[in-house]
This record gives structure tokens, C-alpha cells and sequence, in this order.
């Protein structure tokens, strides 16, 4: 596939919000988790406390992977993105996050919430695998 049709295929896999698993690294061990991956203006992002253990490890390693699951009624693919965690401190962007998800607002009260650290993942790496196929592909963006 051409690589911008490939990644137009790849971000229409996105919505607003989903649950993804998202890898940091702690020592040289791998640390998975679910988080709610937020998709603003083709941005993606996710919320969390600053003194959660997954921001002590990417102040350590920013390095991030995350794999979306895509589900069909027989079979399954995937979307992994690979790439740098960072800290993100745009009001607007936080205010935005705050909206999208209400629950949010019991945990931080307002945008400026010393505990509220919006983390944006800058991707430099995309693996497609469509559902129902045995191959991957991949797609380099810097």
C-alpha cells in the first residue's frame, strides 16, 4: 500500500477515544497498561497523575509503544504506534480532555491541577496488521 493511503487507513482505526495498551519502560523490563488514548486534532494524548509509576518511567525513558485491538467477528488485527512520550501543559488541550471525559473531573478539578499530567504520544512509527491477515505492515513517519 502507498504510504500516505497506509496511513489514512491506519488513523480512520482512531476515534475520539479508546482503550489501548500502552508500554513504557522501567529499568529493562517493559511496563503494559490500559489507558484512554484521546485523539484531538489528530494529536494523540492520554491523562494521568503526575506521580503515577508510568511518568516516572518516561521522565526516565520517554520511549512508548501502544497497541489498539481490532476486533472482527472471526478475526482480529491490530494498530501498534511506536514512539516519545511528552508532557503536555496547554490549557486549552487539558480544558478539552476535562470535557471528553467527565469522570476525569473527580480526580482532577480544573485544567490546572498540579496532579493532572496530559501526556501527548508523538509517533514515529505505525504497524498495520488488517483484520483477518497474517501480514504486517509498517510505516516509518520521520
Amino acid at each position: 500500500m502507498m504510504p500516505r493511503k497506509l496511513l489514512n487507513t491506519i488513523l480512520a482505526h482512531f476515534k475520539e477515544i479508546q482503550q489501548v495498551s500502552l508500554a513504557t519502560i522501567e529499568g529493562d523490563s517493559p511496563r503494559v497498561r490500559p489507558v484512554m488514548l484521546l485523539r484531538i486534532n489528530n494529536r494523540f494524548f492520554f491523562a494521568t497523575f503526575h506521580s503515577d509509576a508510568k511518568m516516572g518511567q518516561i521522565k526516565a525513558n520517554p520511549r512508548i509503544e501502544f497497541c489498539l485491538m481490532l476486533k472482527g467477528n472471526y478475526a482480529s488485527g491490530y494498530v501498534r504506534g511506536k514512539g516519545k512520550a511528552s508532557l503536555c501543559d496547554e490549557i486549552s488541550l487539558k480544558e478539552k480532555v476535562l470535557k471528553m471525559i467527565p469522570v476525569f473531573s473527580k480526580y482532577f478539578p480544573d485544567s490546572g491541577d498540579k496532579n493532572f499530567a496530559l501526556v501527548e504520544l508523538l509517533i514515529d512509527t505505525y504497524e498495520y496488521m488488517p483484520i483477518g491477515s497474517d501480514k504486517a505492515e509498517r510505516i516509518k513517519l520521520v
